[in-house]
């Protein structure tokens, strides 16, 4: 497999950076120098050291680049190859999401076009109309009543300090 930057290990271990450092420094597991000068390490090391890796779509979402060394391009199509089969996994799923939303998208048009069909208005809108004219007319009558019952009570009170 090929290696990877130990900055781009730190993507694929649930460890904070001063500890990945630190056990570099420490030489608790194995890496090596890149043609540049960079410390690389073999990802089956990493896992060898502190366990099962992230998965790229558990990590911070950015693709994972490979040092390209004595392997070639291999490493790199290796990379691909797993990178295209997760898209190819994420499409199929996508569609058939898409398929899902669609049927249920259709079931609901199809209740709500029933619905529709179904729905007959009141036939009698005018009675209605009637009903609440005459409860308005009784509201105005009792208001009415009341105005007069207060004014005969104050009249009553009035009248024998008038005297």
């Amino acid at each position: 497999m090929a290696k990877i930057l130990i900055s781009e290990a730190l993507k694929l271990v649930d460890i904070s950076k001063s500890t990945l450092y630190r056990d570099v420094a420490e030489r608790k597991f194995s890496w090596d120098k890149d043609e540049r000068g960079r410390k690389v390490v073999d990802p089956a090391e990493l896992e060898r050291f502190y366990g099962k890796l992230k998965t790229p779509d558990e990590s911070d979402g950015n693709s994972q680049r490979v040092q390209i060394g004595q392997n070639g391009n291999g490493g790199i199509v290796t990379v691909l190859e797993k990178q295209i089969d997760l898209l190819e996994s994420q499409l199929e799923k996508a569609g058939e999401r898409e398929v899902r939303l669609l049927d249920m998208l259709e079931t609901e048009q199809k209740k709500t076009e029933t619905l529709l069909l179904e729905y007959k208005p009141e036939s009698q809108p005018v009675a209605r109309k009637k009903t609440q004219s005459l409860s308005s007319l009784n509201a105005a009558l009792i208001g009415c009543g009341v105005v007069i019952t207060i004014a005969l009570v104050f009249v009553a009170w009035i009248l024998p300090h008038l005297a």
